[in-house]
């Protein structure tokens, strides 16, 4: 059975490190198929190169298979040679029923299917400030959360059922009833 495993992966100090290095080594992330969710950092006053990204697999060991060779191809196309990356960190995600990384970033439309709700509930959610996860970065008009953002909020209760909340029981049974008459006609 597959899983989504959250890795980062940090390289070696490097002979040399710029910007330009970083913004290849970030573009060839992002356009691999088998990584999800990438984001490529730099430290610069170490010279390292540090990713943190998603991958589907039957287990860790094969989840760091795969996000180290893609790590290490980027870092080729971006002019690094012979990179080792001696500091990983691999962790299971939670959620195993979807193949969602953590850092996966998901649409409303995407939100809302997870969520078993409507587009325009999830755009209602996100106006109602407190209650339910920031939107992580926008895309023209269109919102983006991090998957592990709305996992967390479920996990902690979060969601809540659709309808109008109901009345105290107490208050409810205390209330006197009231009838109307029916007039004649």
């Amino acid at each position: 059975m597959k899983r989504a495993y959250t890795l980062q992966l940090r390289t070696a100090p490097l002979p040399v490190m710029s910007i330009e290095i970083l913004e290849r080594f970030s573009e060839v992330l992002f356009d691999d198929r088998r990584l999800t969710g990438s984001a490529a950092s730099a430290h610069l006053a170490t010279r390292a190169l540090v990713v943190r990204t998603g991958v589907v697999a039957s287990g860790p060991a094969e989840a760091v298979s795969i996000a180290v060779d893609r790590a290490a191809r980027a870092a080729r196309a971006a002019g690094c040679v012979g990179v080792d990356f001696p500091d990983i960190t691999v962790v299971l995600d939670p959620d195993q029923e979807t193949n969602y990384a953590r850092d996966e970033l998901l649409s409303g439309a995407d939100v809302a299917r997870e969520l078993g709700i409507s587009r325009e509930r999830v755009r209602q959610l996100a106006t109602t400030k407190g209650h339910f996860p920031s939107a992580f970065a926008r895309v023209g008009s269109a919102k983006l959360w991090r998957y592990g953002d709305i996992a967390d909020w479920l996990a902690i209760g979060g969601r809540r059922k659709s309808g109008r909340p109901r009345a105290p029981e107490i208050a409810r049974s205390s209330a006197p009833k009231r009838h109307r008459k029916r007039r004649a006609a």
